[in-house]
């Protein structure tokens, strides 16, 4: 019989995939303070990060209906909820550094029509949601 975990050894678990998932993001706000990151790279790489982590969570559940005995998928399942949650971190600092950016809602009205941004802040609202 396989021992399982203790509560604590869970929530070290936890606290240990929270680090590793939001240390890229504080590491790479960092240098987009100190400015040694510009504005556009860091919008491409927080939008790109949140895209890969939503795909990620997204497709646990198809992957846990093709592989069911795959302990990796099932231990992803079990912590879907905080791939969701650093997904969302990771889309509100790409927000975040945009609207503080522009800081002109006429200006940042008129971009958002356009067809990418359109779409950006449709899943935005869809996440707040």
């Amino acid at each position: 019989m396989i021992a399982t975990p203790t509560r604590p050894r869970l929530a070290l678990y936890r606290w240990l995939l929270w680090l590793v998932l939001t240390q890229p993001l504080a590491w790479m706000t960092w240098q987009y303070g100190a400015e040694t990151v510009y504005f556009g790279e860091y919008l491409h790489w927080t939008g790109v990060h949140s895209s890969r982590l939503l795909l990620l969570s997204l497709g646990v559940t198809p992957l846990l209906r093709l592989l069911p005995r795959a302990d990796a998928i099932r231990w992803l399942m079990r912590r879907r909820r905080d791939l969701w949650l650093v997904t969302f971190f990771y889309a509100l600092a790409n927000s975040v550094a945009y609207l503080v950016r522009k800081s002109d809602l006429p200006l940042i009205a008129s971009e958002a029509l356009e067809a990418g941004l359109l779409t950006g802040w449709i899943a935005f609202l869809v996440f707040i949601a």
